[in-house]
């Protein structure tokens, strides 16, 4: 697998870091105690050949000071690195993103099928700064893929952030840039050691984790709820693959039936991400009356050969005290996390609640307080539906600024996968905009979501729209928008 990248290097190393882009990896870094500073590395000479460790970026330590960076904001190199190294600190006289870029900004060809891993260490004085460190795969000068690991700093420590990156196309030159959102005046980011290396392509490969999290290399996968807990097959058969996660809606006493259903998504090599109506009221799960249905629902799952999603009322939002809500996640999941080894539990939230600034459902106040798997969020593309006043909503919705953007933050901030649990759009919102869903699917991606599943029903739907993936042109993105997703092994 490296022997591409090894014809693509020689005679360009001397040029500077390389970077590749590929699906990133999304962190809020735990703070590490100050050590020894990392040397920076030496610049690998044109005649050698790269091997597995091999360091790109020349002055990653800043011991040579500026050379090879470019600064957004004032750039300071001083004894400010680990252990009082050499670094790099960046300030501003107003408010803006501060950022270190290699140059020159086109550097080495990368090659697909080659993996690296970035590496930075970071500081602030700003405690809760937000930035990112960044990836860019430029083909014939224009941006093809952008790979980003985000962070939000939580206090005034030294903090590494990391990224790995697979390139997605051929012939493409990547650079490396690491910033600071927001800066203020008088702030003062700082950064070290950053450094860029060839990985063994086993380091990201694709793999599931017992509950089904999905590595970063396996990008988000896609999936479907299909008309009334149907099976899929022959939708999938017109699609050409299945689909990598099945959403199903149960009642508190169709356990049998939703775990006979999850070992045939399984069979299938879908993830099934089940979502359960509860046997008693919020406070009464919450007080623990339904302990025995919930032992028993994930004793079942955990007998399952695979992974299985689960969640317990989703879309909370209307329907009830939402503190009772809280504290019924919060006395279910370590219950059934210990049970079943194999499920991932999960929350799922409407979504524009939480962008919207509700207090009552803001994200500070609904979240559980306890180990949550995966945040799920149900988004819609509500453009051609009728409001209640019997207008056509005109609204065509940008999921990744409105959505995507504020609740990967915030996951970041809570170290904790997110989801699309539910999406849809109608055939005007299509025929508006026929690149809407890959495009969607691209933005949950750069903003480093694991799943995007579609509700593919018409029980939600009016006769006057519909979400349902009928019109042949819907039809045609769902299958472009699935294809080369990961899906189980």
């Amino acid at each position: 697998m490296l022997k591409p990248l090894v014809l693509g290097l020689c005679g360009s190393l001397a040029a500077g870091a390389l970077v590749a882009a590929g699906p990133a990896t999304g962190v809020t870094a735990a703070p590490l105690s100050a050590g020894v500073a990392t040397p920076a590395a030496t610049p690998v000479a044109t005649s050698d050949q790269p091997a597995v460790g091999t360091q790109f970026v020349p002055n990653a330590g800043f011991s040579g000071g500026a050379e090879g960076w470019e600064a957004d904001g004032r750039l300071v190199v001083a004894p400010v690195g680990r252990g009082g190294s050499a670094g790099a600190r960046l300030t501003s006289g107003d408010v803006q993103t501060v950022a270190l870029t290699t140059t020159p900004r086109h550097l080495v060809p990368s090659a697909v099928g080659t993996v690296f891993a970035a590496r930075a260490w970071v500081r602030t004085s700003h405690v809760g700064q937000q930035g990112s460190l960044l990836v860019r795969e430029l083909t014939h000068g224009e941006v093809t893929a952008v790979h980003r690991a985000n962070f939000t700093l939580r206090d005034p420590d030294w903090h590494m952030i990391r990224l790995t990156v697979r390139p997605e196309s051929p012939d493409s030159a990547l650079n490396v840039r690491v910033s600071a959102k927001d800066q203020r005046e008088g702030d003062r980011f700082t950064v070290d050691n950053v450094t860029l290396r060839l990985s063994d392509v086993a380091d990201a490969a694709c793999v599931f984790s017992p509950r089904g999290i999905p590595s970063p290399a396996c990008g988000p996968l896609v999936g479907a709820a299909f008309e009334s807990n149907t099976d899929p097959t022959p939708w999938e058969n017109e699609l050409g693959r299945p689909l990598g996660v099945r959403r199903t809606y149960w009642g508190p006493t169709k356990v049998a039936s939703a775990v006979e259903v999850a070992r045939e998504d399984l069979a299938a090599r879908r993830i099934p991400w089940i979502s359960f109506k509860l046997p008693y009221a919020w406070a009464e799960m919450a007080a623990g009356r339904g302990d025995d249905w919930t032992r028993d629902l994930a004793t079942r799952l955990s007998e399952l050969d695979g992974p299985v999603w689960v969640a317990f009322h989703h879309e909370p939002e209307g329907d009830g005290n939402i503190a009772a809500w809280k504290a019924m996640q919060e006395r279910l999941a370590p219950i059934v996390r210990r049970v079943a080894p194999n499920v991932a539990y999960t929350a799922i939230l409407m979504g524009w609640h939480q962008v919207s600034g509700d207090p009552r459902y803001d994200l500070d106040t609904i979240w559980p307080d306890t180990k949550i798997d995966i945040a799920g969020f149900d988004p819609y593309n509500w453009y051609g539906t009728l409001r209640r006043n019997g207008l056509a909503d005109r609204n065509h919705a940008d999921m990744k600024k409105i959505y995507f953007d504020p609740i990967s933050r915030w996951a970041d901030s809570k170290g904790i996968e997110w989801a699309v649990a539910e999406t849809g759009y109608t055939d005007l919102a299509h025929e508006l905009d026929p690149m809407w869903l890959p495009r969607t699917l691209y933005g949950l991606k750069a903003d480093h979501g694991i799943a995007l599943t579609y509700f593919n029903s018409p029980l939600n739907s009016e006769a006057s729209w519909t979400w349902v993936l009928d019109n042949p042109g819907k039809k045609a993105a769902f299958a472009r928008t699935i294809a080369r997703t990961a899906q189980l092994p």
